[in-house]
């Protein structure tokens, strides 16, 4: 299998002006500004694609990413319904 490049997004949120400013996260229009970079530069791929890659050992097409989106709260959900509509 070849490489590939994976970002992990553990909190997606407004943080400026919001109740906790010292927690830890990215800002919605950073995150957004990255994840349009990355679908301009890169394949998009699934976690389906990924594994069956693996498994039956399925070549993926150059540049790949995938992008994965951990603890989602109202916020990251919004976010990546947004993506996944791209």
């Amino acid at each position: 299998m070849k490489s590939f490049t994976t970002v992990n997004y553990h909190y997606v949120r407004p943080i400026k002006g919001s109740r906790y400013p010292t927690l830890k996260g990215l800002e919605i229009k950073k995150f957004i500004n990255q994840i349009n970079f990355l679908i301009k530069n890169y394949n998009i791929i699934s976690g389906d694609d990924l594994i069956n890659s693996i498994i039956h050992k399925i070549k993926l097409p150059n540049k790949d990413f995938w992008p994965s989106i951990k603890n989602i709260t109202y916020h990251n959900q919004e976010i990546f319904l947004k993506f996944k509509e791209t």
